[in-house]
């Protein structure tokens, strides 16, 4: 095998275990705090009521 492969799969393992590591610090994080899992943020603000009712094509 090529040097230059050998240093490219090294890097990208070692890219893989940090992103791993990040994922298992922030489950950590979520069980140190009763395992309460934020609200998503979408970016939409809530009324508190339905949403009206959508007319079908079909029936207009």
């Amino acid at each position: 095998m090529h040097w230059g492969l050998v240093v490219a799969d090294a890097e990208r393992q070692a890219a893989r275990d940090a992103a791993t590591a990040d994922t298992l610090r922030e489950i950590v994080g979520l069980l140190g705090r009763g395992g309460e899992v934020p609200p998503a943020k979408t970016g939409r603000k809530t009324t508190g009521r339905p949403a009206p009712a959508r007319k079908s094509s079909a029936t207009q």
